[in-house]
């Protein structure tokens, strides 16, 4: 009997315990629908990134260079490049400077064009104009095309040697001479009426060649030495000398003996050929020739002293004191003084003793003007 008692009260105690542990146990409240889940916090605004800018990829040279030509073209055809060239040499064109403007971008632009061009000139009513405006068209485009055509518009021209001399002479524009050219040249020194030209664009051609082509300029220079020592009249060694000028090469160097040619045109070339020369016997004959008896010749000495003047240069200066230069040559020797930064005892002897009042005044107005403040 008590041990009944005891068993009811231990499993009173018992289910008294679960109940108060179940009471004091901690309890989610359910969420309802006035009461939302919580939400992720928003992050805040932010400015959009930059677009960055990306430049595009330059032209190549090439295209670049093509689009130039096409504005300068600007629409210029093959019919009318080659309709053009009797049209222009005979002046029937109110723009002639615009269209040799655009046909020589047409045959920068085309090559090929070329040979075609230069045939225009060659047909049977070609005229000394046509064909020289031809060439001077072809010389001054100069690539390789351009310098074929016009080797072959003179090697074809029918219009006699006077002509040939004039075409010849246009091998004087070309920027980049080919080699060959010398060689070329060189063939037509003989010619007795075109071989003065040739001569005279041959030294041209040699002083271009100097640095790219060492060995044909010195074959070229070689020719023409070899030929002034050769001449025999005064026409052939003036020719030859004016070559040998034109190169700024020191086989120029041969002309010095010409100096005291008893011809004046000698004398004159020979001055001529002197003006890269800058050597101590170079200008002593210049020195020379600016005093001489003809005005010409004291012109061109002038002009060859003046390609680098010496302010301090007491003979120049004698000879502009005492009036001896003439006209042209004090008018050389002023434009020469003009620009030398330290000419002054040059322009205080022009004006001094210039025979020309102009020269007197330019002088010496000059000479004014350097002494203000």
């Amino acid at each position: 009997m008590k041990r009944a008692a005891a068993l009811a009260l231990t499993a009173l105690l018992l289910a008294t315990a679960v109940v108060v542990v179940q009471a004091l146990a901690p309890t989610e409240p359910t969420p309802t629908a006035a009461t939302p889940a919580p939400r992720a916090p928003t992050p805040p605004a932010t400015a959009a990134a930059p677009v960055e800018y990306t430049p595009r990829a330059p032209a190549p040279a090439a295209d670049t260079a093509r689009r130039s030509l096409d504005l300068r073209i600007d629409g210029l055809t093959l019919a009318d490049a080659l309709a053009g060239i009797a049209r222009h040499a005979a002046g029937r064109h109110p723009d002639h400077n615009r269209w040799l403007y655009r046909v020589s971008g047409f045959l920068h632009r085309h090559p090929a064009h070329c040979a075609a061009f230069a045939a225009a000139a060659l047909g049977p009513d070609a005229t000394p104009h046509m064909q020289a405006l031809a060439a001077d068209v072809l010389a001054g485009v100069g690539h390789p095309a351009a310098r074929g055509a016009l080797r072959d518009l003179i090697d074809r021209s029918a219009l006699g040697p006077a002509v040939r001399h004039r075409l010849l002479q246009s091998h004087l524009r070309l920027p980049e001479p080919a080699p060959e050219a010398a060689d070329w040249l060189a063939r037509h020194l003989d010619d007795p009426v075109a071989g003065p030209a040739a001569a005279n664009a041959l030294g041209a051609v040699a002083g271009r060649l100097a640095e790219t082509h060492p060995a044909e300029a010195e074959a070229a220079m070689r020719r023409l030495r070899q030929g002034l020592a050769a001449a025999d009249d005064a026409h052939d060694q003036r020719a030859h000398l004016l070559g040998l000028g034109n190169s700024g090469l020191p086989g120029a160097v041969d002309a010095l003996p010409y100096t005291e040619s008893d011809d004046p045109a000698v004398r004159r070339a020979a001055a001529r050929a002197l003006r890269h020369l800058d050597t101590p016997q170079a200008r002593d004959a210049l020195h020379r020739l600016a005093a001489d008896p003809e005005p010409a010749v004291r012109n061109r000495a002038v002009e060859a002293l003046a390609e680098r003047i010496d302010p301090t240069d007491t003979r120049l200066a004698d000879l502009a004191r005492g009036g001896a230069l003439g006209g042209a040559a004090e008018g050389a020797l002023l434009s020469a003084a003009l620009r030398a930064p330290t000419a002054a005892p040059l322009l205080a002897a022009l004006a001094d003793g210039a025979g020309q009042p102009r020269v007197r005044e330019r002088a010496r107005a000059a000479l004014l003007a350097a002494r203000r403040p």
